[in-house]
């Protein structure tokens, strides 16, 4: 498998679970070519910090079949703070497409 990224986001977890606007953590794997490294939690924090870096991050989703299917990209969004979102959008809040909650 050729890989798709330096890093992959299987799961979110937000400040607060009614409204889903604002992510605090992030399940995060290494893409390690042929295969998908063991889930460790980040902070958003981090993860700000290491697309600022350079490195690269898509959304993962397991298929029915236990297999990690490929996601999303990610864009950082200012607007007066800073905003994870898997699509362009200038919008002041988090925005991930159908990743589960941990």
């Amino acid at each position: 498998m050729k890989k798709w990224a330096n890093y992959l986001i299987s799961a979110v977890r937000y400040e607060e679970e009614l409204s889903k606007k604002i992510i605090t953590h992030c399940k995060v794997h290494p893409d390690c070519g042929d295969t998908i490294g063991e889930g460790t939690t980040w902070t958003k924090e981090e993860v700000l910090e290491a697309l600022n870096s350079g490195n690269t991050f898509l959304t993962i989703h397991k298929s029915e079949n236990g297999k990690w299917r490929k996601g999303n990209g990610f864009n950082i969004i200012k607007v007066e703070k800073v905003y994870l979102r898997t699509d362009s959008e200038n919008i002041a809040e988090d925005y991930v497409m159908d990743l589960t909650e941990f």
